[in-house]
């Protein structure tokens, strides 16, 4: 596409999507997001990682604002939005031209400041402040992602959310530093990915291709892993990676459009097996009333 209807083109969806931030209509962002991130596969190298990026923070933002909003008072919502606001100051600065930094920062930034809306007044008194913990749980993320690989031979694996789930609730309670965001970023966007991957590679019979798993997937774990593990980001490195996984995510909604929420990885468990199931939590529940 030439470079200044593209340009064009993206200047009228970032619009959009701050427009339906001011007016609080985060399901019309949530579009707008994925529509700057399909809209990228259009672009030159350059300027699609960077609208890419923008794209996929933009669907955060409203993923965040969409929790947030049924669960807080008028004026502490209010409060939580000048998070989003200052990032959409910097998203607009830096949408066409600027260091690729800055975006990260700008999202790092926004994070750091909405995270504290998703701590109960509990949590708040229990736990101090402390992003060393969380920097200690990102290497070990990395590190069990590097090792526990061979689960994502099965098609059924939730090993991404998992562990999107365990850094996040160190994040909410502990606080954090950018390489954390960057992180948390990454198993993201590999996580909608390979949800759309298993799909794709997957026989009539219900076989994963695991020839594809370890040409495709384990390649990205291992970038993931050497670049996380640095002590300084390669933020050029890191958001070529983030182009990849996105295009192929959105290139995949092309061809299957979207997951039905929670039927992305169905599975039947056979009557012996529930059975089992059934007796492993039942004796795990009378161990913790017994703790």
């Amino acid at each position: 596409m030439r470079e200044d209807l593209y340009l064009e083109m993206m200047a009228q969806n970032f619009e959009l999507a701050y427009t339906s931030f001011t007016s609080d209509d985060y399901q019309f962002l949530n579009i707008s997001g994925n529509r700057i991130m399909s809209d990228s596969i259009f672009g030159s190298k350059g300027n699609a990682a960077r609208f890419a990026l923008i794209g996929f923070f933009i669907k955060h933002i409203a993923l965040n604002y969409l929790y947030l909003k049924p669960r807080l008072s008028a004026t502490d919502f209010l409060s939580a939005k000048t998070a989003g606001d200052k990032c959409f100051t910097t998203l607009r600065s830096f949408h066409s031209n600027g260091d690729i930094k800055n975006l990260w920062v700008a999202f790092y930034d926004f994070n750091s400041e909405i995270i504290g809306f998703f701590r109960s007044s509990t949590e708040k008194e229990a736990y101090r402040d402390n992003p060393l913990i969380s920097a200690e749980v990102r290497r070990w993320a990395l590190d069990f992602l590097s090792s526990k690989r061979d689960i994502l031979f099965n098609p059924h694996s939730d090993l991404f959310k998992g562990l999107i789930g365990e850094i996040t609730r160190v994040h909410t309670v502990y606080r954090f530093e950018l390489a954390d965001t960057v992180t948390a970023s990454c198993l993201m966007a590999i996580d909608r990915y390979y949800e759309y991957f298993c799909i794709h590679y997957l026989d009539n019979n219900g076989i994963l291709d695991l020839s594809a798993v370890r040409g495709i997937i384990f390649p990205y774990i291992d970038t993931m892993h050497t670049l996380l593990l640095k002590d300084t980001i390669d933020f050029t490195s890191i958001t070529q990676l983030m182009l990849q996984l996105i295009i192929g995510w959105r290139e995949f909604f092309i061809y299957y459009g979207e997951l039905p929420k929670g039927q992305e990885k169905p599975i039947e468990l056979s009557t012996e097996s529930k059975k089992r199931l059934s007796d492993v939590f039942s004796k795990a529940i009378q161990k913790e009333l017994k703790a």
